[in-house]
């Protein structure tokens, strides 16, 4: 729990990130697309599209941000780096996940 609020900028980069990854995939996967082929090939590449968009995110972290510049081992810092990456994907995924079911109740017939 430390992590999540003791960190500083960090602390509100990891929650941030959470938030704008779910609430952005939870949008897309509930409200976006017609049903059919093009919304299973939207959902595939929204599915794909999180682990590549953490990936994105670490790179231009570690570039711009580096917590530890010049740093080859024991480097803490960009450990968080790839703690605020790995929180936006799985916030990404479950995002999709909840508004799929969200998309999924609201279309079921009574």
């Amino acid at each position: 729990m430390r992590a999540l609020f003791d960190l500083g900028w960090w602390s509100i980069g990891i929650w941030l990130t959470g938030c704008v990854g779910f609430g952005a995939a939870y949008v897309l996967a509930a409200f976006a697309g017609t049903a059919g082929i093009r919304r299973d090939v939207m959902m595939l590449c929204l599915f794909f599209g999180g682990p590549i968009g953490a990936a994105i995110l670490v790179g231009l972290l570690l570039a711009i941000a580096d917590p530890n510049p010049g740093c080859t081992y024991d480097c803490l810092g960009r450990l968080i780096v790839q703690v605020v990456g790995a929180i936006g994907m799985v916030a990404w995924e479950a995002g999709l996940l909840v508004g799929s079911l969200h998309r999924r109740l609201r279309e079921r017939p009574d």
